[in-house]
């Protein structure tokens, strides 16, 4: 959830539950390609905050693929690839998030599974 599940939210979080699985601000991939210098600022945790899943939303393959490799270093234990974000600041902007569904015959899923 932008702007709810950021560090001090899953810290609090895994305060309450020692189990549950915390995830990550969705990212834009390109956020994460094109911060190669600066990937702690969006990507560092806690390692109390392990299970941990990063959410990266996007709709070019390229960049998803540079993303995940980017992200790998950090050790999270799964990444979420977010194809449905309701949020208005995602699904009005781009071409990822609910967006996607606008178009189905050329949508992410579409590509990835052919």
């Amino acid at each position: 959830m932008m702007d709810w599940t950021d560090h001090h939210y899953r810290t609090l979080a895994r305060l309450i539950s020692k189990h549950s699985w915390l995830y990550t601000e969705m990212l834009a991939a390109e956020t994460i390609v094109y911060q190669k210098g600066n990937l702690d600022r969006f990507l560092a945790y806690s390692p109390d905050q392990h299970p941990i899943v990063l959410q990266i939303g996007g709709s070019n393959l390229d960049n998803l693929a540079k993303a995940t490799e980017l992200a790998s270093a950090y050790c999270y234990d799964e990444i979420n690839f977010n194809c449905g974000c309701p949020s208005p600041r995602v699904a009005g902007r781009g071409c990822f998030g609910a967006r996607l569904m606008l178009d189905p015959k050329e949508s992410l899923l579409r590509r990835l599974f052919q």
